[in-house]
C-alpha cells in the first residue's frame, strides 16, 4: 500500500500547474501524504498484537463505501437474511472501538480528511475543467484512471484484511463466494427507486429476466456500485424522456407513463453477464465518447442531482452531475477482467451490459 500511495503522490506532483493549485486536489494530496507517513510508520508486524493495532489502523484508513452488513448480499436460497442476522452483523466501524485515546484521535482526522476523498478529486478535476482557456486542452482522464485504479486496489487488499480477521460464513475475506444475484438486484433496485422517487417523485418498475437465481463468487461491494449506478441512469432516463414527452403531447405529469427498465442476467461458463435496459431516448450519437469520459455529464450544475446512495457514497456525497459515474464503475469491472459497455438507439433508450468474470482466476488489471 505504500508503493501505491507513492506513485500516486508522484502523479500529483507532476500534474499541470493549474491542477496543483485547486484547492480541492491540494486537499487530496495532502491526504494521501498524511496516509503514506502512517503507513510507513507503523513498525514491522511481529506479533498478533501488532496485527491487530495495524487492522486498527487501515480500519479507520478506509474509505467508508462498504454496506454495512456484509450478509445482506449473501442470500439464503436466493433470500436475503433476517433483519436480526443483518443488525448482529459486524461493521468495519466496530472494528476500532479498542483504539487509544492517541491511535483513536490520529486515525479520527484520517477518517475526516479520506471520507470525501473522491467527491474532492471530482470537484477538483471539475473546476479545472470549466477554467477558461485552458480548462478544454486538459486531458486529466489517464491520470484519474490510474488514480482510481490504485484506490480500488488499496481498498480491496485493506478490505480483504481487515476481513480475514473477522470471518464470516459464506466469505473469505472480502469475496462473498456464493453471491446471490437476486438478493444483489432486488437490494439495487430498492435502492435505485428510493433515490429516484425521493428526487423526482416517479420511478419506473423494474424486470428481471434470466439466471437471477445464480450464484458466484465477487467482491458484493463491486457489483453492488456498478449495477446502482447503470439503474440510477437507466431510471433517471427514463423518467426525464417521458415527462418532457408528455408535455409535448399537451399531458399533464400525473398522465405520464414510464416503461418498465428490464434486467437480465445470464450465466455463462466463465462469466456472468446483466443486461440492463431501458426507453429512456438513447444517447446522442456525438456524445457516445463523452461518456467515458471524466467529468462530463448530461446535468447542469445547477440541477439537483440524484444523490446516490451506493458504497462509494454511504455518507451522501453529491456524486452525481459530476461525472464519475460510469468511467468508475466500469473501472471496476475492468479491475477483475470483466467489462462495461453500452449500445444506445438515439430517441429510443439504451442497452448496457457488464460483463464479471465468475471463475476467480484474474489478477488485478493494472501495474502498481
Amino acid at each position: 500500500m505504500p508503493v501505491r500511495l507513492a506513485k500516486r503522490l508522484m502523479d500529483l506532483q507532476f500534474l499541470p500547474h493549474i491542477v496543483v493549485i485547486n484547492p480541492h486536489i491540494k486537499q487530496v494530496y495532502d491526504s494521501y501524504r498524511q496516509a503514506f507517513d502512517m503507513l510507513t510508520a507503523f513498525p514491522e508486524i511481529k506479533t498478533l498484537e501488532d496485527n491487530a493495532k495495524f487492522t486498527q489502523m487501515i480500519t479507520m484508513l478506509v474509505d467508508d463505501h462498504t454496506p454495512l452488513c456484509w450478509e445482506c448480499w449473501r442470500g439464503e436460497s436466493g433470500s436475503a437474511l433476517s433483519a436480526a442476522a443483518c443488525a448482529a452483523a459486524p461493521t468495519f466501524s466496530s472494528f476500532g472501538a479498542s483504539l487509544s485515546v492517541s491511535d483513536s484521535v490520529c486515525a479520527h482526522q484520517l477518517v475526516d480528511d479520506h471520507t470525501p476523498l473522491l467527491g474532492v478529486l471530482a470537484r477538483g478535476v471539475r473546476e479545472c475543467a470549466l477554467r477558461p482557456l485552458v480548462g478544454r486542452e486538459l486531458d486529466l482522464d489517464p491520470f484519474l484512471d490510474n488514480m482510481l485504479r490504485s484506490r480500488i486496489s488499496r481498498r480491496v487488499i485493506a478490505e480483504h484484511h481487515i476481513c480475514l480477521q473477522h470471518q464470516r460464513p459464506g466469505f473469505i475475506g472480502v469475496i462473498c463466494s456464493q453471491l446471490s444475484m437476486r438478493t444483489l438486484v432486488e437490494a439495487a433496485t430498492k435502492q435505485c427507486t428510493d433515490v429516484s422517487r425521493r428526487t423526482f417523485g416517479f420511478c419506473p418498475d423494474f424486470e428481471m429476466h434470466g439466471d437471477v437465481d445464480s450464484t458466484f463468487a465477487y467482491v458484493p461491494a463491486h457489483i453492488e456500485y456498478m449495477l446502482f449506478e447503470i439503474l440510477k441512469n437507466a431510471s433517471r432516463a427514463v423518467v426525464e424522456h417521458h415527462l418532457k414527452k408528455a408535455h409535448e403531447e399537451g399531458k399533464s405529469i400525473s398522465q405520464a407513463t414510464f416503461p418498465p427498465v428490464t434486467i437480465t442476467v445470464c450465466r455463462g461458463q466463465k462469466e456472468s453477464t446483466i443486461k440492463v435496459s431501458d426507453q429512456g431516448g438513447g444517447i446522442a450519437n456525438e456524445l457516445k465518447e463523452k461518456v467515458w469520459s471524466y467529468g462530463f455529464s448530461s446535468l447542469d450544475e445547477d440541477t439537483e442531482a440524484i444523490q446516490p446512495a451506493g458504497p462509494l457514497d454511504s455518507h451522501g456525497s453529491p456524486m452525481a452531475g459530476l461525472g464519475f459515474g460510469l468511467p468508475l464503475s466500469r473501472l471496476h469491472a475492468q479491475y477483475f477482467g470483466g467489462d462495461i459497455e453500452f449500445f444506445s438507439i438515439p430517441g429510443y433508450g439504451t442497452d448496457v451490459y457488464i460483463r464479471v468474470h465468475r471463475l476467480g482466476d484474474h489478477q488485478e488489471e493494472f501495474e502498481i
